[in-house]
């Protein structure tokens, strides 16, 4: 596990919960894309304590299990809304899975896997650790269980989506 991303999770975390900041932002949302690492944390717990509750997301490959579930309790604990509007794969949607508040567009594609560990080592913890994650956050568990395992990228239908708590956003969401 990178400690980095432990490290810089916990301090944000921390120093997020402890600010209180109930000031309105200037800017309705803030758009979130790219990798899901300990850069996008910061960026997250920055715009939070600037009082951003509305968040987009769009062009993520995905990135670390960990600094998703980071985001999406940082997002969850301020009552933050995630609008997935483009690509949204791997840990991009554990942190969609993760929100309270959470829709994506109809031009979004959200698509799971299992995890695996960042450094090539073999085992399953990470996958497994992921399905504990959705599951957890909501998603039905035969959902989990079906695509949190493969290496292959599954594109969750619109179905799958409503059953994980997804609802459908328009554009007079954004």
């Amino acid at each position: 596990m990178n400690h980095r991303v432990i490290v810089a999770g916990a301090m944000l975390l921390f120093a997020v919960m402890a600010t209180g900041c109930s000031s309105q932002a200037s800017s309705p949302q803030v758009a979130l894309r790219g990798r899901i690492d300990a850069t996008m944390v910061e960026q997250v717990a920055s715009a939070l304590a600037q009082g951003h509750r509305d968040f987009t997301i769009d062009s993520s490959n995905g990135g670390y299990v960990f600094s998703a579930a980071i985001i999406s309790g940082l997002l969850r604990g301020r009552g933050a809304s995630l609008t997935a509007t483009g690509r949204c794969w791997s840990a991009c949607t554990l942190v969609l899975f993760g929100v309270e508040r959470k829709r994506a567009t109809a031009e979004a594609d959200i698509r799971i896997h299992g995890a695996a560990y960042a450094d090539g080592r073999s085992g399953d913890a990470p996958a497994q650790a992921a399905v504990q994650f959705m599951i957890a956050n909501g998603v039905p568990r035969a959902l989990a269980e079906q695509h949190g395992w493969g290496i292959n990228l599954y594109r969750l239908t619109p179905s799958d989506l409503a059953s994980a708590g997804i609802t459908a956003a328009g554009p007079t969401d954004l």
